[in-house]
């Protein structure tokens, strides 16, 4: 399965923040959507930058305390790992788990952004798959079983 496949099922929106946003907005954005991460754009608002977690965010308030709000989320994003949407799966889980990144970027040819894709998405769909796999064995076996 590729990466195109996960985001035609999951959906190709991502949730961003300018480069020059507070954290403070990147956190409430966060909040009423419910998610664990944004990606930072460029001035242009097309390019991704970075990501902004959880994890920067927790970091930056150890370090900083309730003066994190006021920081730059580029002060505070990761730095994005990316794919294309050609890429399989397990390229993409061997690329997270290696890294330790929860997240990448799915970019196209030309360098814009199509979509995120979480460790988790990644693991809904090989266990989806694997759900699938296991049915038509059983199937096959069963078939197998009654035609001797």
């Amino acid at each position: 399965m590729t990466i195109s496949d996960i985001l035609n099922s999951k959906g190709r929106e991502v949730t961003c923040v300018p480069g020059d946003s507070r954290l403070r907005a990147g956190m409430a954005l966060m909040h009423e959507s419910e998610i664990g991460s944004v990606v930072v754009l460029d001035e242009t608002g097309k390019r991704p930058l970075g990501i902004v977690s959880q994890t920067q965010i927790l970091a930056k308030f150890a370090s900083l305390g309730a003066a994190a709000l006021d920081a730059r989320v580029t002060t505070v994003m990761a730095k994005p790992v990316y794919c294309h949407p050609d890429t399989s799966d397990e390229a993409v889980l061997a690329q997270l788990t290696s890294t330790k990144y929860r997240h990448v970027i799915v970019l196209d040819d030309r360098g814009l952004m199509q979509g995120l894709i979480s460790f988790g998405d990644v693991i809904a769909s090989r266990m989806s798959d694997l759900t699938t796999e296991r049915a038509v064995l059983r199937d096959l076996a069963r078939s197998r079983l009654f035609a001797a």
